[in-house]
């Protein structure tokens, strides 16, 4: 097999649905050998609009960020027109609205998670409780084995 031109890698569906895109992600050790994968969940397509729209597919640097709310978490650079797209957990209601909030709990970020459930029986499927954070952790863990503080994400 021969080598990657990215550390990691998002499949979402095609077409991208305008409500959700759940995809793969698969992490690679030395661009070549999967050594994590998990589901994503993201917003629906909504050409790039900031908070209502998943990002374009494209390659991207990814970059280790560590703050007093999220803890650690993934921040990725150069998205085209947007800022603050990070991948990070504690969500559940995605394409579906949070019946406190009445929107999504995410606003155009990737959410890593094991598990999808209809929490609010929408038909839309949500993040299971605490699977985005058992899913982050995993994925934290996984970089830190590869020595990773930074990597190249390839969102096809």
């Amino acid at each position: 097999m021969s080598k990657l031109d990215f550390d990691a890698l998002i499949q979402r569906p095609k077409p991208l649905s305008t409500v959700q895109n759940i995809g793969e992600l698969t992490i690679y050790e030395d661009m070549e050998k999967p050594i994590f994968d998990c589901k994503t969940v993201e917003l629906g397509w909504h050409d790039n609009v900031r908070k209502i729209s998943c990002i374009p597919n494209g390659y991207y640097e990814v970059v280790k960020r560590t703050t007093a709310k999220r803890g650690d978490h993934w921040i990725l650079k150069n998205v085209p027109n947007r800022t603050y797209i990070l991948f990070h957990d504690k969500v559940n209601f995605v394409g579906s609205k949070n019946p406190k909030t009445g929107h999504s709990d995410i606003m155009g970020c990737i959410i890593p998670t094991f598990e999808l459930i209809d929490l609010n029986k929408d038909g839309i499927l949500d993040i299971a409780p605490r699977s985005s954070t058992k899913a982050l952790k995993k994925m934290n863990e996984a970089l830190k084995y590869i020595g990773k503080d930074k990597f190249i994400l390839k969102i096809i």
